[in-house]
């Protein structure tokens, strides 16, 4: 399949947000390819590879080869806390890197660095773990008294867009074109300020698949802003074969919903995501909801996001 056209991606996640724009492209250049699945080990491509050594700020694994997770799952250490996802990370046998992005002024939550580091110390006792933090303008400071298996660095989205160039300059044609059309996009639009469009082009299909993780977010994002508009609930289409899926994609919506509104967009402050199941009041809304007993939901909530 190759690197998508960001073009024609900006279009279809025109609802999705501008953040999950920018990590689904970058995911997709570190792979080869448009991911399906968040939280699964992909193969790094010949081309990501060279891009990773550019942004690496450690090179600690040598010249081994790791796997690329799009929307990472670290697990909360005790029942009742919330999952966190780091962005992307990349796995060796001695080493795991995360890596968070920001593309909006204002979405850098307090202490994110310190529970990323924290949890992914406890979940890999034998490993070290290093934080990579890509943003576009403040550059968050490295937390104090890290531990000698942890390392913290940060990058800009202006260094991104160099580093993409180089790495995909010798790709075929296709690679090449789309690597450089986002690269442009970085600088032309991010880092110019330019704002992001949201409405949903008619000429753009957006198909929900079991497996089709981006495609559920971008409706999903778009009926969130329904929910807000109108205050009734509404049900993620799509299937979700277990509750823990159904969970994991929850965690990952409602992340997306509280980072909007922490920067500013009052389109979707007051929508929450939480998993239906048969053992709760009422009846399925969707196809797929009938067939497995699951639904991810989208409800208003009086109180804003904080």
């Amino acid at each position: 399949m190759g690197i998508p056209d960001p073009d024609i991606e900006r279009s279809k996640l025109a609802r999705a947000g501008r953040e999950w724009f920018a990590q689904l492209m970058l995911a997709s250049l570190l792979i080869g390819d448009r991911p399906a699945r968040m939280n699964t080990p992909y193969a790094i491509c010949p081309q990501g590879r060279v891009l990773l050594d550019l942004l690496d700020p450690n090179h600690r694994a040598g010249g081994s080869q790791p796997t690329v997770y799009w929307e990472f799952k670290l697990d909360a250490l005790r029942p009742g806390q919330q999952n966190r996802w780091p962005d992307l990370a990349l796995r060796w046998p001695d080493r795991v890197l995360l890596v968070e992005l920001k593309t909006e002024t204002g979405s850098v939550r307090e202490r994110q660095v310190d529970e990323y580091l924290q949890l992914g110390l406890h979940h890999y006792p034998d490993a070290f773990v290093d934080l990579l933090y890509i943003t576009r303008d403040r550059v968050p400071s490295s937390p104090s008294g890290l531990p000698e298996r942890a390392q913290y660095a940060t990058t800009t989205w202006a260094q991104v867009a160099d580093a993409i160039r180089s790495s995909w300059i010798d790709a075929d044609a296709d690679g090449r074109l789309h690597a450089s059309r986002f690269a442009t996009w970085l600088k032309a639009d991010l880092l110019a300020g330019k704002p992001w469009r949201t409405e949903t082009p008619v000429v753009t299909s957006m198909p929900v698949t079991a497996t089709g993780q981006v495609d559920e977010m971008a409706q999903a994002m778009d009926l969130a802003t329904q929910v807000q508009t109108d205050q009734r609930q509404r049900a993620v289409p799509g299937v979700f074969a277990t509750k823990n899926e159904a969970d994991d994609f929850r965690d990952v919506l409602q992340k997306e919903l509280v980072r909007r509104a922490a920067s500013g967009d009052v389109r979707v402050d007051h929508v929450r995501a939480w998993v239906w199941t048969r053992s709760s009041l009422g009846t399925a809304l969707t196809d797929g909801g009938k067939a497995s007993g699951v639904e991810v939901r989208l409800s208003y909530y009086r109180s804003p996001h904080a």
